[in-house]
């Protein structure tokens, strides 16, 4: 037979999160009291966590015949194994207690009960009891009071007492409610592991007359992503409101908590039965993290949403204020910075600069020329270039040995003790984390026709080589404002990633759009890569059906590139901008004093919420002077508040928004020969001794050569191209190269002119035009990425698969007509040699001493193939041929002589028409 179990062992402590829960009355009691009543007469109901126990005075007193003057009994007692969601519940739930007398008329009923027979030895109180639990009709009896209370204070305390009202007709006095454990919930060794936030509402003071009626109220409490949400509540006189929760933190990282609190604010909400929003107030408890402040007590003043209805009487114009009061119970732990591979760092934590200057000055182009050389010699943040949390190694767990396992499952099943299953605490983090910050620039630009405000953020070391870089250049100037605080840590980026700037329709076939993004992200460097410009993350899945399409930014797209792909340092260095998609550039149409003045937005709605409150805090940063200040009032707008600004304001950028003026200027970057790029394919070739070729002093052994260079087309030249360059190839120019600044005189085919402003990396053989030498062009590659300002891989991907099939039909078409104007200019003779032309030469060439290696075929192929992996091609289209000649026509009316007879044959006669 089992041993059976006794009853009190249920109640014993096995482990460190077993408590024992009791519930205890105190009262003094009259003498009246006592000889009137019996203890059978008063019932305890207790409902803890939703589960309801009920018990008499006369269980709780041993089953006294008499109660005694000081009443001192626990009728509940309750064990509890502690865990996150029962902490949750027990803190979180109104939990009440109730205590019922039985009415005169049917207490004479009490003598009845007990007249059962006595079943047994067994058991004889306990079914006593339980016969008089089931006697007492509550429906009947007076209730002498009710209480409603939480589990708040048990967190740190091991007992809570509370006085109750207790009417006089009750005879009692002196009347207390406790609740004891024997240990606190969380003891100071799991504070730290649990890590509770309570959030206590007081007051709400000041309300709106009109609103104040006899609806309920409801309180909205929003912290991060949890949002607490109270039952009905009812004002008081004095405007005292009994509202508090606990919200624990341990479930998620330091790191996370970290930034939570450094960001977002705490809001608070009031509302008007279930929709009606009477107003909205923020606090900040960044004082938490950076001064380790434990309790905060606010006066958060609600000011009325756009969902607000609008009445004279309102929340801002009464000065409504909610008392709140927020407690962590232990401080934050502190941070320390390390490196990838755990070791201290010294200054290599995040924080952030301010750069203010006038739009247009003499100086300014000096000083975006030092920036962007600047910007430039730094690496890009990308996606996944956010601030991590470091984490040692977890040991590789030791086997146990065969011998032991064999030792352990001899043991018969009735020796084993099988302990159930304890739920698992969150993980601990009192002790200082370790942060690491990898290297790298992001940030943004706003510019408009008086102002430029930059934003940089990095480094602590990478924000200090800009801000010293731009003060050597410009000097003791007041006009250029540089904000830094060296001791100021950020915890996470803000503007490593701006969110699309065009979002796709809902109606849109996901069949197509799925069909051009596998098409557009396959390829290693696809156009999924470069469909997105500026500070824009590059890269991007779309998950969903045809009707909802979600963007999701792919994690493969934010790798850096490395020498491994063949992608230099700065493969975007040449993309809208000018930096590489370090900052994210935005020209907007207005000045944003003049949008902050103008009120129609507001009264109309014309804008949304994040617009509007990007440009409020364009404008009250402006006027701060320090960065502590900046973060105190937390105006930095955030990453889709800046592109809300752009969709409504934004202008395309010019030279003079890049540059400062109206001219394109080839920015010298200094580079570490590691970050150069590497050609293993020419190297393999075993070809890496040919002559050298001077690009300015071109000899007659050259022609034929191949050389590679990377040059742009020089807009207002005072050199004119020969006369039989000009003749032979009409689309020649002069370039200048982008690493010595060197003068090349380089022809293109009709229709293949390089444009303005942009790099090209051209692959060039020497031939000879009359008396001349010169470069031919034979493959001419853009460095500019061409692409949409829609700032969206999908978008992109849609556009090319429609862009795909619009060329097929006109490649059909170009290739007849490209064939009939060849086949006519053979005939005519107009194709001439590739060496012939005049001997005239009027131009003059200045000749430097630079030398540029000769490129053979092989590495020329190596060269294209890298930059159709790297970039995105732009093919330089020929224009259309020209019309025909004389001689194409007397050839066209030969053909159609020859084979059509001038003289029309007569039809042959019928037989004759009779009538």
């Amino acid at each position: 037979m089992p041993k059976v179990h006794a009853v009190a062992d249920a109640l014993v402590i096995n482990d460190e999160n077993d408590r024992i829960l009791e519930l205890w009355f105190r009262a003094r009691a009259s003498v009246e009291f006592c000889e009137k009543h019996s203890p059978s007469d008063f019932l305890f109901v207790a409902n803890i966590a939703g589960q309801e126990d009920r018990k008499t005075l006369a269980g709780a007193l041993n089953y006294a015949e008499r109660a005694p003057e000081q009443i001192d009994v626990c009728f509940l007692c309750r064990k509890v194994t502690l865990s996150l969601p029962l902490l949750e519940l027990l803190c979180n739930t109104s939990h009440t207690v109730q205590l019922y007398a039985r009415p005169p008329q049917e207490e004479a009923l009490d003598g009845a009960a007990p007249t059962t027979a006595k079943q047994g030895k067994a058991g004889g109180k306990k079914d006593r009891a339980k016969r008089e639990e089931d006697f007492f009709v509550i429906e009947n009896a007076d209730q002498l009071f009710s209480l409603s209370f939480d589990l708040i204070e048990l967190l740190t305390l091991s007992s809570t007492r509370r006085s109750v009202p207790v009417p006089p007709d009750a005879m009692l006095q002196d009347c207390f409610f406790e609740v004891r454990c024997g240990t606190p919930f969380l003891p100071p060794a799991k504070l730290d592991r649990y890590r509770p936030l309570k959030i206590e509402v007081r007051s709400v003071h000041d309300l709106p007359r009109s609103e104040i009626s006899q609806d309920p109220l409801f309180l909205t409490v929003r912290f991060g992503d949890t949002e607490i949400r109270s039952p009905e509540l009812y004002l008081e006189a004095n405007g005292k409101v009994g509202f508090c929760r606990v919200m624990f933190l341990g479930t998620r990282t330091p790191l996370d908590v970290y930034q939570d609190v450094f960001f977002r604010r705490l809001e608070v909400s009031v509302f008007k039965g279930a929709r009606i929003c009477l107003g909205k107030g923020t606090v900040l408890l960044r004082a938490a993290v950076t001064d380790r402040q434990r309790e905060f007590s606010e006066l958060v003043y609600l000011l009325p949403s756009r969902t607000t209805v609008f009445r004279e009487d309102n929340c801002l114009s009464k000065g409504t204020m909610v008392s709140l009061r927020v407690d962590f119970f232990t401080p934050l732990p502190c941070p320390t910075h390390v490196l990838s591979n755990g070791l201290p760092a010294h200054g290599h934590f995040l924080t952030r600069g301010i750069i203010r200057m006038p739009y247009a000055a003499k100086w300014v182009p000096i000083v975006l020329e030092a920036f962007i050389a600047t910007l430039l010699q730094l690496k890009r943040a990308y996606k996944g270039s956010n601030v991590y949390q470091y984490e040692v190694p977890a040991p590789v767990p030791e086997a146990v040995p065969v011998k032991e396992k064999k030792k352990e499952s001899g043991k018969s099943p009735r020796t084993q003790l099988i302990s159930p299953p304890r739920p698992p605490s969150p993980t601990a983090f009192d002790a200082p984390f370790k942060i690491v910050t990898p290297p790298g620039i992001s940030g943004f630009e706003v510019m408009d026709d008086n102002l430029r405000i930059i934003c940089v953020e990095g480094l602590a070391v990478e924000v200090h080589q800009i801000i010293e870089r731009l003060s050597s250049v410009a000097g003791r100037n007041s006009q250029l404002e540089l904000l830094m605080n060296a001791e100021l840590f950020v915890p996470a980026r803000a503007y490593n990633f701006f969110p699309p700037f065009v979002t796709l329709p809902k109606t849109m076939n996901a069949d197509a759009l799925k069909l051009g993004i596998g098409k557009g992200t396959d390829s290693a460097g696809g156009a999924a890569s470069t469909a997105v410009h500026g500070g824009f993350d590059s890269g991007g899945e779309f998950m969903g059906d045809a009707v909802d399409v979600s963007y999701v930014p792919s994690c493969v797209s934010s790798k850096e590139p490395n020498e491994s792909t063949g992608e230099p340092f700065d493969s975007a260095g040449a993309e809208a901008g000018g930096t590489g998609g370090r900052i994210h550039r935005i020209r907007i149409g207005e000045t944003i004093e003049s949008l902050a003045s103008k009120q129609r937005y507001l009264l109309r709605r014309m804008l949304s919420d994040a617009c509007v409150s990007c440009y409020t805090k364009l404008h009250a940063l402006c006027e701060c002077s320090s960065l502590r200040t900046i973060f105190e009032r937390d105006l930095f707008p955030t990453a889709e508040e800046l592109i809300a600004l752009e969709r409504s304001f934004g202008l395309t950028l010019e030279l003079s928004d890049v540059f400062g003026k109206q001219e394109f200027v080839s920015v010298a970057v200094e580079k570490d020969p590691a970050g150069s790029l590497k050609y293993a394919a020419a190297d393999e070739s075993g070809d890496s001794h040919y002559s050298t070729i001077k690009l300015n002093a071109l000899r007659w052994n050259d022609v034929g050569k191949m050389v590679s260079f990377e040059a742009r087309k020089i807009i207002f030249s005072k050199r004119r191209v020969p006369a039989c360059v000009q003749q032979r190839y009409p689309g020649a120019c002069w370039m200048l190269t982008s690493d010595t600044n060197t003068t090349v005189l380089c022809a293109f085919p009709t229709g293949a002119e390089p444009k303005e402003t942009i790099r090209y990396l051209v692959e060039a053989q020497v031939v000879r035009c009359g008396e001349m030498l010169c470069l031919y062009a034979l493959a001419c590659d853009s460095l500019a990425k061409s692409c949409t300002n829609s700032h969206n891989a999908a978008y992109e991907a849609y556009l090319r698969t429609s862009r795909k099939q619009k060329m097929r039909l006109h490649s059909k078409k170009g290739e007849e007509k490209l064939a009939n104007s060849t086949a006519n200019r053979i005939r005519n003779g107009s194709l001439c040699s590739e060496f012939g032309g005049s001997a005239d030469n009027d131009s003059s060439v200045d000749f430097l001493s630079f030398e540029v290696p000769a490129v053979p075929q092989s590495a020329v192929t190596v060269r294209r193939d890298l930059v159709d992996q790297s970039r995105r091609t732009v093919q330089l289209r020929k224009k259309k041929a020209s019309g025909p000649t004389a001689a194409d026509y007397e050839l066209c009316w030969e053909l159609y002589r020859q084979r059509a007879p001038t003289v029309r044959p007569k039809p042959p006669r019928g037989p004759p028409m009779r009538f």
